[in-house]
């Protein structure tokens, strides 16, 4: 499952995954309809860490 929301002329998706929420902020939004399966890639390196209270650590 995978929400889209526009946030600040950014595209915010946040997906469930086995019990893991995973959130990114996008340059644009993808290429999607309603049902339709989204697969995310991770970078190697994060920009950030956040706490679980949303404080950048690194």
């Amino acid at each position: 499952m995978v929400e889209i929301s526009t946030i600040a002329g950014r595209t915010m998706a946040t997906a469930l995954a086995d019990g893991l929420r995973l959130t990114a902020v996008l340059d644009r939004p993808p290429a999607a309809r309603v049902g339709d399966r989204v697969h995310l890639g991770l970078p190697d390196v994060p920009d950030a860490w956040f706490t679980t209270a949303g404080e950048r650590i690194a």
